[in-house]
């Protein structure tokens, strides 16, 4: 649309405006509230029809420029995960940002990184949606037990840090799963024939997820063990 590219060309040729917009550190604002309000005036710049599709592409080009921006001082992928975790509140994209470059300095973080990778994608296969739901009377082995006890403290504990927006203490404090994580990966088969084993197990997966989902997309982050790691883990 032609209100689009007016869009971009007028942030293109104010660099410095953008970074400006972009590199706020302790003014909350949301992109989306002022997107999606609909233009109330006789004469409006969009039709109403193609009102959200310039919303929405609008949108796309300020990720883009907070992507390549913040792409000068951080990991791309880094930036990737914490943008596809949601980017209204700029402040918080770069709160989050900041802590998960702090995490990833960590000598632990390639194994965190791996079993929330693997998590993520076992979640998106099952298709799973909506309130995750852990029956403790079907719990069998110890490893499912202890993750569980392991995530209701973990959840216990991220309240007050989520409400203060420390991440780096709720990174740090989900982090701390990693273990009781890797451990049921080893231990227990998610996809069980049983299906209410199964749905369960992924009930399990799913508030683990949850834990980190809003905060970074760890599919996005680029992390590999070493060969001899690797092998160890095979």
């Amino acid at each position: 649309p032609e209100y689009l590219s007016a869009f971009e060309r007028t942030l293109t040729r104010r660099s410095t405006r953008t970074r400006q917009v972009v590199g706020y550190r302790s003014v909350r604002f949301g992109f989306a509230p002022a997107l999606t309000r609909r233009p109330t005036r006789t004469r409006p710049v969009v039709a109403l029809s193609s009102f959200r599709i310039v919303a929405e592409q609008v949108l796309d080009f300020l990720r883009g420029r907070m992507k390549a921006l913040w792409g000068e001082e951080f990991p791309v992928d880094l930036v990737e995960a914490v943008l596809s975790a949601g980017f209204d509140d700029v402040v918080d994209v770069r709160k989050r940002l900041e802590a998960l470059a702090e995490v990833k300095a960590r000598p632990d973080f390639v194994p965190l990184a791996l079993a929330f990778k693997r998590v993520a994608n076992i979640q998106e296969k099952a298709g799973e949606n909506g309130v995750a739901r852990v029956d403790p009377g079907l719990l069998r082995d110890e490893a499912e037990k202890r993750l569980l006890a392991e995530i209701e403290r973990v959840e216990s504990e991220a309240i007050s840090l989520r409400e203060r927006r420390n991440y780096p203490a709720v990174l740090r404090n989900v982090a701390t799963l990693e273990p009781a994580v890797a451990r049921f990966f080893d231990d227990v088969l998610v996809m069980a024939e049983e299906p209410a084993l199964r749905a369960n197990r992924l009930g399990l997966m799913r508030r683990v997820a949850a834990l980190f989902a809003d905060l970074a997309d760890f599919r996005k982050i680029q992390a590999e063990l070493p060969a001899a790691a690797a092998g160890d883990a095979r």
